[in-house]
């Protein structure tokens, strides 16, 4: 992959009747440098114009499995895979100011290599399906948006490790009740990150001019819990031309970050969400509709969090939007 770029950040008026047709040069035509000061304060970054941003990337994507049955009720199976996201530039470069380094405006692609190994069976009498599959995916550079000033800028992270263990069991005990459980740990922390955005606490004891950084090795990746699980109840029955399956979901998990820097303001604690379904299906004509009920107990949780523009020492937070009910449908054809 080849790439040559240009990149302009400026402060201009309003422009009207912008559109895709609109040349860079009728743009350019418009800054004005007293502006300059209100694009820095609100967007961060450092007015600039570059040219001939050149990246040139190629990556080999190898992916093999392994598969495995000792009887036609049990497989066994490894697989590997490595994946690359690739690299780019960031509009929000920051020069010399505080943010991504002086001498370039690119963050660096991201690589993973992941292995599996596991195994699912059923019963002899189908009544019971299983699974059990451990898992490990190590990062190199991996591509992390972070916060700093009044700055958003991506950066990469020296290495990151994701392992951990899913398993599921699906139960039949009778016709037509399904019961289905997940159960997840998950160990997924930064190795190398010596160079991480600061919390709030920290930004506001660092001496004004001096740019403050944290290290963030050995710390738990955002938005990943230790444990998490799942437990879906249905049970489906016909009345005439109907089919009637109500369902009941719990969603469990324990605490975890919302932000990219591990600030504890932005921790939630453990939580558990109930949401209910009533899907009925017409079988003549395909026509199917659901009633859903989400989070019925109305759970406020984090859902981000960041450090506040403009305003030393505060965060912002964003939370769920509580207990939601709608209607889908649909047709089956």
């Amino acid at each position: 992959m080849n790439q040559s770029n240009d990149q302009t950040s400026d402060a201009v008026p309003l422009i009207t009747n912008f559109s895709f047709s609109t040349r860079k040069s009728q743009i350019k035509s418009t800054i004005d440098p007293a502006l300059r000061p209100l694009l820095v304060s609100l967007f961060g970054g450092t007015p600039h114009e570059l040219y001939g941003i050149d990246r040139n990337e190629s990556h080999l994507q190898p992916q093999a499995i392994i598969q495995y049955r000792p009887n036609r009720d049990l497989m066994l199976y490894a697989k590997f895979v490595q994946g690359d996201k690739q690299g780019g530039v960031d509009f929000s470069y920051n020069g010399t100011a505080t943010g991504a380094p002086a001498n370039r405006a690119t963050f660096a692609p991201e690589g993973a290599r992941s292995f599996e190994i596991g195994l699912k069976g059923v019963t002899a009498n189908r009544a019971l399906e299983y699974s059990l599959d451990l898992f490990q995916t190590r990062f190199k550079d991996l591509q992390l948006s972070a916060f700093q000033g009044t700055t958003v800028f991506v950066t990469n992270v020296g290495k990151a490790v994701t392992r951990g263990v899913e398993a599921e069991v699906i139960y039949r005990p009778v016709s037509r009740l399904t019961i289905d459980a997940t159960g997840n740990y998950l160990d997924a922390e930064y190795r190398d990150f010596p160079g991480a955005p600061c919390t709030v606490a920290q930004t506001l004891a660092t001496p004004a001019g001096q740019i403050c950084s944290q290290n963030l090795s050995g710390a738990p990746t955002p938005f990943q819990s230790k444990w998490s699980g799942t437990l879906n109840i249905s049970y489906g029955y016909t009345a005439g031309n109907f089919e009637i399956t109500p369902t009941v979901s719990v969603l469990g998990r324990s605490s975890y970050n919302v932000s990219t820097n591990n600030d504890p303001l932005a921790r939630q604690s453990a939580l558990a969400l109930i949401d209910l379904n009533l899907a009925v299906l017409h079988t003549p004509s395909g026509v199917r509709a659901s009633i859903f009920a989400k989070n019925i107990t109305n759970k406020k949780y984090l859902e981000y969090g960041v450090a506040t523009s403009l305003i030393p020492g505060a965060f912002t937070v964003y939370s769920s939007r509580g207990a939601t009910v709608g209607l889908q449908l649909g047709w089956h054809f």
